[in-house]
């Protein structure tokens, strides 16, 4: 029986809205000044956007879970701190695909506005969907959903564990 593309959707977009409301949910637990409150009714402005320049330096990241390839491309602020993430998986123009998407895009906007890399990682490691299993790093041998091989990915690699980690950049090697 063919599934009708209405039909379809209507299977994943609970699934998207879920993962909005999770992105927005570690935001405001992280910075909860950043909502309204009952005694102010407005957004503050304690907090500003932090642009990322221009050029930038950045980490590409192939890896592979469970046969699903993917491309993770993290850009870096100059004192090397994530600011963005973009990922390209192997199933273009998936539901999948288009559910990273957008969560890529919220959580490069929620690191510019100041989520650490560490409450991310409180946050996403461990969440579990398809595609899970067998990862290509051999640092991260597992992974329960891209999700959580992201947020074990940044952990090793910016968080407390990965903070002795140097990222030497193409720029860094032509001044060398």
């Amino acid at each position: 029986m063919a599934v009708r593309p209405i039909e379809y959707c209507g299977l994943f977009l609970p699934a998207a809205g879920w993962l909005l409301i999770q992105l927005m949910r570690v935001v405001a637990e992280a910075e909860p000044r950043w909502y309204p409150s009952k005694e102010n009714a407005t957004m503050s402005n304690d907090h500003r956007r932090e642009v990322l320049p221009g050029t930038r330096d950045s980490v590409t990241h192939k890896f592979s879970i469970n046969g699903y390839e993917a491309y993770l491309t993290i850009g870096l602020f100059e004192d090397g701190r994530p600011g963005e993430i973009f990922m390209k998986i192997s199933k273009e123009g998936s539901t999948l695909s288009g559910l990273i998407q957008g969560f890529c895009r919220s959580f490069s906007i929620a690191l510019q506005y100041g989520l650490t890399i560490e409450d991310a990682v409180a946050r996403f490691k461990g969440m579990r969907f398809d595609p899970s299993g067998q990862t290509t790093n051999p640092r991260i041998p597992f992974a329960s959903s891209i999700l959580d091989y992201v947020a074990r990915y940044l952990e090793d690699e910016f968080g407390s564990a990965g903070s002795e980690t140097v990222i030497v950049t193409q720029r860094d090697q032509n001044v060398a």
